[in-house]
């Protein structure tokens, strides 16, 4: 008896793998069956899932799920979540592992307590390093379900990397995630053949942040336990930390420069005052009889001038108005105190250039 064709077995395999290869099943997010979410009235294109309600505001998470960097708001609504889930639209399941030491030191929020993302589990891998348990999330999805990887199960797939009759698949945690490339195409039961990350990121899956700036969580995988560091950095970030050490050391040799400036300019030249005291001007004493004797004023400075080697300041650029009146011809002070009187004279240089000495009258 004649049956049709599409009945076969191989046929209905054919009619599949014609209508669905070069087509992908991901969906980052995928928003439940309708019956398990609720438009808000206020703003139709918020669905609110898993019992959530649609309320007027900001949706505010705790500050351990700052690093996925989740959507607040649509159009000043948002959907309050149910305990266990957190999200835009309350879509990502999540569970606290308490008692957690693995997330240190390279836990980027700064606590012990960390949560585990989109189903997956808290497992204790030993000496109280616990942990999400991505693989058996992985394990427990479709084949062509979207997969996930990382410290807290956060990344999600961008490309599967094995080919099936139903499409591109993951049955053996073959996927990248964060936009990586998978290396190759392998069949089902071939190992992960790895990803082409971009740059800032890197791992099996492309889960782990390489940027020295990021925050965002880093993975368990083998590149983070074998402690490349440094190393382990896409090129990009490995020149972007140059550029940022160069741009460091720059800006301290301006500084330097700019306080020697400062402090060179604040010295400058200085001027040097000459003080001139009354015994350099040739103030006499006072004798106990009342009278007084005054000297010829000094030169307070010795040494080679431009005349016949004597110093460029003479006598009578030292002497003051209010001492001595000082005369081309003669020097002559005059003083009265009660009966006596006495007068010096300065006689002219000599045609030698000597100065002879004053005559008290």
């Amino acid at each position: 008896m004649w049956k049709p064709l599409f009945t076969t077995p191989i046929a209905s395999a054919i009619v599949i793998v014609a209508s669905t290869t070069g087509h992908s099943a991901l969906a980052a997010n995928p928003r439940p069956p309708p019956a398990q979410w609720m438009a808000c009235p206020q703003a139709p294109s918020l669905r609110c899932a898993n019992g959530s309600v649609c309320k007027e505001g900001v949706a505010s998470f705790d500050s351990k799920h700052d690093h996925l960097n989740l959507q607040t708001h649509e159009s000043g609504y948002y959907c309050e979540c149910m305990d266990g889930f957190i999200g835009h639209e309350c879509t990502i399941e999540v569970e606290d592992c308490e008692n957690s030491i693995g997330y240190s030191p390279s836990d980027p929020t700064g606590v012990l307590m960390h949560s585990c993302y989109h189903g997956s589990t808290c497992k204790n891998f030993g000496n109280g390093n616990t942990m999400c348990d991505c693989d058996q999330l992985n394990l427990n999805s479709a084949p062509d379900a979207t997969k996930f990887a990382g410290l807290m199960c956060e990344h999600e797939s961008t490309s599967l990397c094995a080919v099936s009759l139903v499409g591109m698949s993951a049955p053996n945690d073959q996927f990248c995630t964060n936009h990586g490339r998978c290396k190759k195409e392998v069949l089902e039961g071939a190992p992960h053949p790895k990803c082409d990350c971009r740059n800032g990121w890197s791992g099996d899956h492309c889960e782990i942040r390489s940027d020295v700036f990021a925050k965002a969580s880093q993975s368990f995988g083998k590149n983070y336990s074998q402690g490349q560091g440094v190393s382990g950095m896409s090129v990009g970030g490995k020149v972007m930390f140059s550029f940022i050490l160069i741009a460091l050391v720059a800006v301290l040799i301006g500084i330097a420069v700019l306080v020697y400036s400062q402090i060179k300019k604040n010295r400058g030249p200085r001027e040097k005052a000459v003080g001139i005291t009354a015994a350099d001007i040739g103030a006499g004493e006072i004798e106990m009889d009342g009278s007084s004797t005054m000297s010829p004023p000094k030169s307070v400075f010795s040494g080679e001038g431009d005349n016949g080697g004597e110093s460029g300041y003479d006598n009578h650029d030292l002497a003051s108005d209010d001492d001595l009146a000082l005369d081309e011809e003669d020097n002559v002070a005059a003083r009265d105190d009660g009966d006596q009187a006495f007068t010096i004279t300065d006689s002219h240089e000599d045609e030698e250039g000597s100065d002879s000495e004053p005559t008290i009258v």
